[in-house]
């Protein structure tokens, strides 16, 4: 195994994973009902939407914005608020906060 997956794979273990956190928001949106946001770490963003449909994102930044595209390709930006832009009609639209979570609370188990 090359030296620096080695070391990646140590890092790993040693960081405690209550650090590995994000935050969870729950959103109303128009047309689409609750969505739930999950902002992981690396900037990994996933939604979970009312009627089950789950979809992840990379992200892509401006110099003072930030916009997540999904595999979906609905755009979610986080300036000012929480906006969608729906793929499929290209309308944009403002989201409301439900409920706002730190993930940290998220304790893995490990086997020794």
């Amino acid at each position: 195994m090359p030296i620096l997956l080695k070391a990646a794979l140590t890092a790993l273990l040693v960081i405690p994973l209550s650090t590995i956190a994000g935050e969870k928001v729950t959103l109303r949106c128009p047309d689409r009902g609750w969505a739930e946001v999950t902002f992981h770490l690396f900037q990994h963003v996933s939604v979970l939407w009312e009627n089950n449909s789950f979809y992840v994102s990379d992200a892509r930044r401006s110099q003072s914005n930030k916009f997540y595209t999904f595999t979906n390709r609905d755009v979610l930006s986080v300036k000012n608020g929480f906006q969608f832009i729906y793929a499929d009609s290209g309308r944009a639209v403002s989201c409301s906060i439900l409920s706002r979570v730190p993930t940290q609370d998220l304790r893995l188990e490990t086997l020794r």
